[in-house]
């Protein structure tokens, strides 16, 4: 569950980044040439930085469902198949 927990808060944190710097670095920030933004925008913003946790969120949650299933499939192949 290790995986799946940091999936989740790895989605989360992103999300939060994504709301706490649209004012700086997304549209908010274009009339100030992104000044206050501390990311390289707008080459690199708030929402390329959500994009990265959401993707590390993806990976992080398919590695749990590969991990469980890897770990669960003997177990279940071996009682399916008729004796």
């Amino acid at each position: 569950y290790f995986w799946q927990l940091g999936a989740a808060v790895s989605y989360i944190v992103g999300f939060c980044i994504q709301l706490g710097w649209k004012g700086t670095c997304g549209a908010g920030g274009y009339h100030e040439c992104f000044v206050n933004c501390p990311l390289p925008a707008p080459t690199f913003n708030h929402n390329a930085l959500f994009h990265l946790f959401a993707a590390l969120s993806m990976h992080l949650y398919g590695t749990a469902k590969l991990m469980h299933l890897h770990l669960h499939s003997s177990e279940s192949l071996d009682d399916s198949y008729p004796k």
